[in-house]
């Protein structure tokens, strides 16, 4: 049985009660924002987090995807790159089980990974993925 893999972090970003307060939102809109700095390179961005409802229907419709999980990650690293302690956090799971969904969609190419300082990073990767996810989001970013 091989070993599961771990978050390889150094810091942490992302607050969970800020996730939690973006998770609130999410019962009156299909996306909210999620207010994030990052420690590293000091920028500040709002990342999206999805709905569950649109998360499965994301699923369902868009290449690459297997379940809501990856709609929820995809989207969160959509528009940036984000460490994956700060993704797993957004997930609000267990982060063996969202190491093992990125590790998937990298393998896939529907996500690319960057190591910085040690740890590692993900993104979408540009491309037909990319604009259908964006394509399928931007009627909900009005409703947010």
């Amino acid at each position: 049985m091989s070993e599961l893999r771990r978050v390889n972090c150094s810091i942490r970003c992302l607050d969970r009660e800020v996730v939690d307060e973006a998770r609130q939102r999410l019962a009156t809109a299909p996306i909210s924002t999620v207010p994030y700095r990052c420690k590293v390179s000091g920028k500040n961005e709002e990342l999206l987090l999805v709905a569950d409802n649109l998360a499965e229907k994301l699923a369902a419709q868009v290449s690459g995807f297997e379940d809501s999980l990856d709609a929820v990650l995809a989207v969160a690293a959509l528009r940036t790159q984000l460490c994956e302690c700060d993704l797993a956090t957004l997930a609000q799971g267990l982060e063996t089980e969202t190491l093992a969904h990125l590790d998937r969609l990298e393998a896939t190419g529907v996500l690319t990974r960057r190591v910085i300082d040690g740890m590692n990073y993900f993104g979408v990767a540009v491309g037909p993925v990319h604009d259908e996810i964006e394509t399928r989001i931007a009627p909900h970013l009005a409703d947010s």
